[in-house]
Order: C-alpha cells, then structure tokens, then sequence
C-alpha cells in the first residue's frame, strides 16, 4: 500500500475542514525532509480545497496539525534523530533572540557547548 494510500485510509475527514479527505499532505515537506517521506506519522488527510490552500504555508501550518493530532507528533518525534530535534529548536531560538533571547547558551538550549553546533 501506497503512503498516500495509508495516510486516506486512517483519515476519512480533512484534518481541517472535516469535509471527506481526498488527499495525503506530508506535514514536515519531504523536499525539507526526505527522511520523514514515507513516515506515516508525517501525513495528515485533507481535501483538495484545503490542502490548495495552505500551499506555500507549510511550516507555519506544522505545529496547527501537531496540536489537532497531538500523539501522531510524540511518535514522529520519538523517530526524529536528534539533528532534526536541533534544526527546529533552531528555528525557535531565531525567533527568541528577536524577543531579547540571551547569548552564551547553544540556540538549541541543551547545553553551553552543544556537540552539535560547537
């Protein structure tokens, strides 16, 4: 069975319209994230409508359908290797720091001296 296929097959309704789901939408883009392509946890069922309408708004659209399906999220995020886990708390730190975020710990928060982005 195809990855579209499975992610119709567990979503009959569109995650945001609730009309019937006609078609499979990866939530992390498989462009972005190749290794996350054919994760079940990565799909959300939507209908043509809809999913016409939030392209080109795929990051902002991620943590909306994380919070509708918060357990498909703690699995992906179980599966996500920890390079993954660092290039998004990235992006959270970036938005931070404009806030007055301190310096002096990695962007990620783990640590003065992330092994990762020392």
């Amino acid at each position: 069975m195809r990855w579209a296929e499975r992610i119709l097959k567990r979503d009959k309704v569109c995650a945001i319209c609730e009309s019937i789901a006609t078609e499979a939408h990866h939530i992390y883009t498989s462009k972005a994230w190749p290794e996350l392509r054919l994760d079940r946890n990565n799909g959300i069922g939507l209908c043509s409508p809809c999913h016409r309408s939030i392209y080109g708004r795929e990051d902002e659209m991620v943590s909306v359908f994380f919070l509708m399906r918060p357990q498909q999220d703690k699995e992906l995020q179980l599966k996500m290797p920890s390079v993954i886990r660092h290039r998004q708390a990235k992006a959270v730190a970036l938005r931070k720091r404009s806030n007055g975020y301190k310096e002096g710990k990695c962007y990620c928060g783990i640590a003065l001296h992330c092994p990762i982005h020392s």
